[in-house]
């Protein structure tokens, strides 16, 4: 199964970008095929995350960012979310380590509780087929 990666950048942010590159490159390295989509420049993520699915080949889309780093075996969970209807969003943690997740900042939910927000969404080619196009505001 491929996977693609959507990495919104800009200007001046290279070594954060280039350090989550290579996070999922080796996260994903032997098990499986990764596409990295990188869309720099553009006027908000919404519009990044939507130029990079609409090229995206994989049958997993990861709509990522240049600031949030994946841990190892980030991609298991989230397929199995997927391949049971779910539309998953990993737990997303600040440098002090402080959860930022939803349904509310700073509170880690319990496995499986639907929240309102995807805050970096994965999805399944199916998934982006239905769920297409995005709101192309910041988030």
């Amino acid at each position: 199964m491929l996977f693609s990666v959507v990495l919104p950048t800009v200007d001046g942010r290279e070594e954060l970008y280039e350090r989550v590159r290579d996070a999922y490159l080796a996260s994903l390295a032997g098990r499986h095929p990764v596409e990295i989509l990188v869309q720099r420049n553009m006027p908000t993520v919404g519009c990044a995350w939507q130029a990079g699915a609409e090229r995206a080949a994989g049958d997993f889309i990861h709509l990522g960012n240049d600031d949030c780093e994946p841990h190892p075996g980030w991609w298991e969970p989230a397929v199995e979310a997927c391949e049971a209807g779910f539309l998953p969003s990993p737990q997303v943690y600040a440098p002090d380590g402080y959860p930022q997740g939803l349904p509310a900042w700073g509170k880690v939910a319990p496995d499986w509780m639907p929240v309102h927000c995807a805050m970096i969404p994965f999805l399944s080619r199916e998934q982006w087929e239905v769920v297409q196009p995005l709101f192309t505001g910041h988030y």
